[in-house]
């Protein structure tokens, strides 16, 4: 992917970046918790000569990336506005009860983790749920149970 600013340069702070941001994903992606050990943290920010500060930086502004221990599925519930109206809400509520864990925990099985994102970017088809790297759109309790289901199955794609 090409990342050319003003006069068909491209900048070394934007290929930087994103090398960053690339090494951060594929550390947290390696990690059986789904998160970013401290160790993975500090042998970026000395591989790319940047400050522990710069690193958190990235990962405070980048929702998907956690300094802390996740479960195997990390479900995200959409909270954007188009979300909200179209039921985001009741669909966190809903799945707070079902696995009995509240924003940013993980079931005692660790096999899921609940957050609250701003936006999954498909606010025509909401509500949406993100879980691991696949959004759900149209999201109800009904569809909810039935991915969650195939999910505790083992079943990577489940709708």
């Amino acid at each position: 992917m090409k990342h050319i600013m003003k006069g068909g340069r491209m900048t070394v702070e934007k290929l930087k970046r994103d090398d960053v941001i690339l090494a951060l994903h594929q550390a947290q992606e390696q990690n059986k918790s789904n998160y970013l050990s401290e160790e993975n943290i500090k042998t970026i920010a000395e591989q790319f000569q940047l400050s522990l500060a710069d690193i958190s930086g990235i990962l405070t502004f980048y929702s998907l990336f956690s300094p802390d221990k996740r479960g195997k599925h990390v479900i995200r519930v959409c909270d954007s506005l188009p979300c909200r109206v179209s039921g985001s809400v009741d669909i966190y509520l809903y799945l707070q009860e079902k696995l009995g864990i509240k924003n940013k925990e993980t079931t005692k099985d660790n096999l899921f983790t609940l957050e609250v994102v701003n936006c999954l970017g498909a606010c025509d088809k909401a509500p949406n749920v993100m879980i691991n790297d696949e959004i759900y759109s149209e999201m109800t309790p009904e569809k909810i149970d039935s991915v969650l289901d195939a999910l505790k199955k083992g079943v990577v794609n489940a709708e």
